[in-house]
């Protein structure tokens, strides 16, 4: 499947990506095991990813690569939106429209950005998106969309 919003993602995200003292890989693996508990997944293994480029997150090992300037919330928020969408909605386009909505939910939960700002400048980027309310673990269910 084509992943046409790709870049457009990646440059919206851009504007919430700090220079913030980095997350241990113990800490960056205890948030994937909360934020994988609340969604009722089973959490992806957290690896070191140094001698990666960036996070990865690899669906057929249900694994996570961090290399040590990624390990912080919004982008460990990041891999587990991938996850997320991979368990609940199978096959759609990485950054598609299920993966901002659940990306979007957890950068509002977890890493505390405001909603109404994500949607404002997903909207002015003419990024695809699914209501980022309608991707709370209850709602979360690929018959839904």
């Amino acid at each position: 499947m084509r992943d046409t919003q790709r870049s457009k993602v990646y440059k919206w995200e851009r504007r919430w990506i700090t220079t913030a003292p980095e997350m241990t890989l113990a800490e960056c693996e205890a948030l994937t095991k909360r934020i994988a508990k609340f969604y009722r997944i089973s959490p992806p293994w957290v690896t070191d990813g140094r001698g990666c480029r960036r996070a990865l997150y690899f669906h057929n090992d249900n694994n996570i690569a961090l290399p040590v300037w990624s390990r912080q919330p919004i982008v460990v928020c990041h891999e587990m939106a991938h996850s997320i969408v991979g368990k609940r909605f199978g096959r759609t386009a990485s950054h598609g429209r299920e993966f901002v909505g659940v990306a979007m939910y957890l950068y509002k939960r977890y890493c505390k950005i405001d909603e109404a700002e994500m949607v404002r400048r997903a909207n002015e980027m003419n990024i695809d998106f699914i209501s980022p309310r309608n991707c709370t673990p209850k709602k979360v269910n690929p018959d839904a969309f």
